[in-house]
């Protein structure tokens, strides 16, 4: 018969611990418990794996038993508990939520918050970003006043110069209307009749009748 290896043999012998969940040999248990030394606090055995794995274990149960949502001690807000770190070496949670913690961010260029604006310029380098920010949102502002003028009253297309509904023309996101300057339908033709050299009189033809 074929004897078995002394690894094999040990690791028939291990035991899981019910704690952190690591085989262990049997020497590492007590009489009749199911918890390693490593894991039972009244030792003295330090195994930091163990120990990381026994604290996750705890917080695992810990989170189960915590409310969906925490009041912040800080913001007042009401946030779900998973905002609130871990107390370090603990099962407990802090009262204060991450974003309290962290503070207000850290901006190196972008659209600052609108209370900035309220305040002067600190230099010449806000002045400028501010003046960028404000040239930014007026093309926004007037993007948005040029779909919603396109969405009620259409659009006059560029080649027979008929006004047709936005839906009507093709997205072009280039555009400051989201829309092509030629309806679908005289954009199909122009391919059909480039070919042939007769595009600008069917064309010319289209505006002489709309005018």
């Amino acid at each position: 018969m074929h004897k078995l290896s002394y690894t094999t043999q040990l690791a028939r012998q291990s035991r899981t611990c019910h704690q952190c969940g690591i085989s262990r040999p049997p020497a590492r248990f007590s009489a009749g418990s199911h918890i390693c030394h490593y894991c039972n606090t009244t030792t003295n055995y330090t195994d930091t794996t163990a120990m990381r794995a026994s604290l996750a274990y705890k917080r695992k149960h810990a989170l189960a038993e915590l409310p969906y949502t925490v009041t912040c001690s800080k913001c007042t807000k009401d946030r779900p508990s998973s905002y609130f770190p871990w107390i370090p070496d603990s099962t407990t949670k802090g009262t204060t939520c991450n974003a309290c913690l962290r503070g207000p961010p850290k901006r190196k260029g972008g659209r600052p918050p609108d209370a900035w604006r309220d305040f002067a310029p600190r230099d010449e380098a806000d002045r400028l970003q501010r003046q960028l920010l404000a040239r930014v949102t007026q093309r926004e502002q007037e993007k948005a006043r040029d779909i919603d003028k396109v969405r009620q009253q259409g659009k006059r297309c560029n080649d027979c110069h008929q006004r047709k509904p936005g839906e009507q023309f093709a997205l072009d996101t280039r555009r400051r209307d989201q829309r092509s300057a030629s309806c679908i339908d005289c954009t199909e033709v122009y391919r059909a009749l480039r070919p042939l050299g007769t595009w600008r009189a069917v064309r010319d033809a289209l505006r002489a009748c709309v005018e």
